[in-house]
């Protein structure tokens, strides 16, 4: 059946049809606010996941830089000395260069030459060579977000032990994990740190109150490596996680090595 004709009247009296172009002016804001908070919200999303990203990444080149220090331990009864000295007692050749065997870089290890200064004029042409597993992912990002790309960054590394006579390593001591009485999994080995980088093969640490300084440093949210904190590597292997609110007393004590304090939870 065909449907009766409508009159003129009848036509005018049924709603048109909202087209695009016809939105109002505070429709149009609404809607371009929304789509503003839409993709800072993907944002923010896309930056905590590349952290998170990031942050296991680390762990696990802790993890590889632990594995490293013991089966070095395995083979010579102690852990690397911080450093090897000259006659003089200046600092030579760095603990990382020491474990590059250990670390699948035997061929670097044999073109090192320990006759002479890590910066000598041999030793210097290798530091471009900086194996991967000194690289702090979450610092290489950002140097890349501050479009820092110069030749020497590229051979920083943020892995570094604390040096001091409580601490485990202590300049030229090769120390042992009978020494860590306090306990492998309440004493620190390493500490990926942000401030104190260093080059690669350069024989320098940080000591305990450069490790506090850089805890503060980790509690501005927008300059730290880690969201309020640091990572660091037990003597047990273990990758931890230290937050910048840790207790002096507690940090003290995982500093460390035969102290006798109590630790708690961290």
């Amino acid at each position: 059946m065909h449907e009766p004709p409508t009159t003129e009247s009848e036509k005018d009296k049924r709603p048109s049809p909202k087209k695009w172009y016809q939105f109002t002016v505070a429709e149009w804001i609404v809607t371009f606010c929304i789509l503003i908070v839409a993709v800072a919200l993907l944002k923010s999303s896309g930056r905590s996941a590349s952290s998170g990203g990031h942050r296991d990444q680390c762990r696990d080149k802790l993890k590889q830089i632990g594995l490293a220090l013991h089966n070095y331990h395995d083979q010579f009864g102690t852990f690397p000395p911080a450093y090897i000295a000259d006659e003089h007692g200046r600092p030579m050749h760095s603990w990382r260069v020491l474990i590059l065997p250990f670390m699948d870089q035997q061929e670097l290890y044999d073109d090192y030459h320990f006759d002479e200064p890590w910066n000598g004029p041999h030793n210097i042409t290798l530091q471009d060579r900086i194996p991967e597993g000194f690289r702090c992912p979450t610092y290489q990002r950002q140097l890349q977000e501050r479009k820092t790309d110069s030749e020497f960054s590229q051979r920083l590394t943020n892995y570094v032990v604390i040096e001091s006579p409580t601490a485990v390593f202590d300049g030229t001591h090769a120390p042992t994990i009978s020494e860590i009485t306090d306990g492998t999994d309440k004493t620190i080995l390493v500490v990926d740190v942000n401030q104190h980088a260093v080059h690669w093969m350069q024989p320098d640490e940080i000591t305990p109150d450069d490790f506090f300084n850089e805890l503060r440093f980790a509690a501005d949210g927008k300059r730290a490596l880690h969201p309020m904190g640091l990572q660091v590597l037990m003597a047990d292997g273990a990758v931890r996680y230290i937050s910048s609110t840790t207790p002096i007393k507690t940090v003290l004590a995982l500093i460390t090595k035969a102290g006798g304090e109590t630790v708690g939870d961290f």
